[in-house]
């Protein structure tokens, strides 16, 4: 709790220090900065949380992605507690829903963090920092494509091999 504490109220600093250093500490610039830090933030951390599943999960770390996939799969904290889904289990379900959409919604978030960005404030070095991270997203989302289209495509080949006995159907 107190990290997290920290960590938001040290955020918060951001766009202040930005309007101090841009000269213009207007309610509606600190809003909009704030906002856009917001954004980032979010997109930063679900990219994270994304990336470390797995580890998070083993140390029963509970990140939005895990949370969600929890749901989704009918696990309250109770029964969370009580026995916990295997992590093949757990597994399905973030690679299949869970990972894509909160990729997605790291994405948006970054695509309106520039949009409400005032020009003035540097938004083309902005851009080149939220377009790294955006490519990296993008690569996330590619390859679990990739690994769930080859999971579907050997599920189908090992089932069309049981179906098969030397050349004959069984």
């Amino acid at each position: 709790y107190i990290e997290a504490t920290e960590k938001a109220s040290f955020s918060k600093l951001v766009p202040i220090a930005l309007a101090i250093l841009h000269g213009n500490l207007d309610g509606s610039i600190v809003e909009i900065l704030e906002k856009t830090t917001d954004l980032w933030n979010f997109a930063y951390q679900i990219n994270d949380d994304v990336t470390d599943w797995k580890k998070d999960y083993t140390e029963k770390n509970i990140s939005f992605p895990i949370a969600m996939a929890l749901s989704e799969m009918g696990f309250d904290n109770e029964s969370f507690a009580h026995a916990p889904p295997k992590s093949n289990a757990l597994a399905s379900v973030m690679y299949g829903s869970i990972l894509p959409r909160c990729l997605r919604e790291a994405r948006d978030s970054l695509t309106k963090a520039v949009s409400q960005l005032p020009d003035s404030f540097g938004k083309s070095a902005w851009m080149g920092m939220i377009n790294d991270l955006l490519n990296h997203i993008e690569e996330k989302i590619r390859i679990i494509h990739e690994v769930l289209a080859r999971s579907v495509s050997e599920k189908h080949r090992v089932s069309q091999a049981k179906l098969s006995f030397n050349g004959e159907k069984i």
